[in-house]
């Protein structure tokens, strides 16, 4: 074997690369120092805000979590209280709708042993809502029919 080694990869006698990296750590560390010395600024010195005008914050509650005002409360023009009976009506008459169609459904569909009609429910498992359904109504079901289940074949 011989004695003589490679020489490293990076390896530099006559040292030129030195001072290209030095130049370049030295840029790094000034534009590291600036970028740090304006966050430090920015953050200690208030900024000048235009003049808003806002009110005074004493109409906020005191132990609350709210931050915005209550609406104040004007009085109630005529087309809005037009409306308001107009929505009132609207939700008169649906009520009394789905009652005649309910009285409808009862009288045409089979009835249980209670002489009420069978009421259904369908649930599907991939729908969130529908599960939550399912749990709000599952007292008032004589029935739930998953949707996996399907009739096949004759027997």
């Amino acid at each position: 074997m011989s004695d003589h080694r490679p020489l490293p990869v990076f390896f530099d006698p006559d040292h030129r690369r030195w001072p290209r990296l030095r130049l370049a750590i030295l840029l790094v560390g000034i534009i590291l120092s600036v970028l740090a010395t304006v966050l430090i600024v920015s953050i200690l010195i208030n900024p000048v805000l235009p003049a808003l005008h806002l009110p005074n914050s004493t109409f906020l509650p005191r132990g609350g979590h709210s931050v915005s005002p209550q609406p104040e409360e004007h009085p109630i023009t005529k087309a809005e209280w037009a409306l308001k009976e107009a929505r009132e009506r609207l939700e008169r008459e649906q009520e009394h709708t789905l009652s005649q169609l309910l009285q409808k459904a009862r009288a045409t569909h089979p009835k249980t042993d209670g002489g009420r009609p069978l009421i259904l429910g369908y649930y599907v498992n991939w729908d969130d809502a529908s599960f939550s359904s399912l749990k709000e109504h599952l007292d008032h079901l004589d029935m739930v029919i998953p949707e996996w289940l399907h009739l096949a074949g004759a027997d």
